[in-house]
């Protein structure tokens, strides 16, 4: 039998509280690169996009970057990019979204996708994801504000 509880341990929440702010600033990323890609200001962007969850940025990002660039190379970098964002984010949902619980001994346990309770990710697993969510939003920014992102608006304007 197992009782739904939330951890206690300082540093699993401190963990979990990083992923959670590192995805935080992926989707301002994302919400940023909408914005430079659709030339709006950054309140319309947000208006616009305030209702978007994450998969439907990256959509919306492939859509108007298509409209952009002919750039089958510049497309296949972007690709490379959301996807990468996709499956940290997926990763994120499958590792903090889901019920915590203690079992009869105890011990934590975390719901599966199976419905069967298994072992709960670590503080280190956890911040590691951290870290690769933010590195995932710097890469994109850095993108959209020198790179490739950038160029494929600029040569649009052309």
């Amino acid at each position: 039998m197992v009782s739904l509880a939330i951890p206690t341990d300082v540093e699993l929440l401190q963990a979990a509280g990083r992923v959670a702010l590192a995805h935080g600033q992926l989707e301002q990323i994302l919400r940023m690169t909408v914005k430079s890609l659709s030339g709006l200001s950054i309140q319309e962007a947000m208006d616009a996009t305030a209702p978007m969850k994450a998969y439907e940025l990256r959509e919306k990002i492939k859509k108007l970057f298509k409209q952009k660039s002919c750039d089958e190379s510049a497309k296949t970098k972007l690709d490379a990019l959301l996807n990468k964002a996709k499956r940290f984010s997926e990763e994120r949902n499958r590792l903090i979204h889901r019920p915590w619980a203690k079992d009869s001994q105890g011990e934590w346990v975390v719901k599966e996708e199976d419905h069967a309770w298994g072992q709960p990710p670590s503080a280190k697993v956890l911040n590691q994801l951290a870290d690769e969510i933010f590195q995932a939003a710097v890469e994109l920014n850095a993108a959209r504000l020198h790179g490739f992102i950038k160029g494929a608006i600029s040569d649009s304007r052309v």
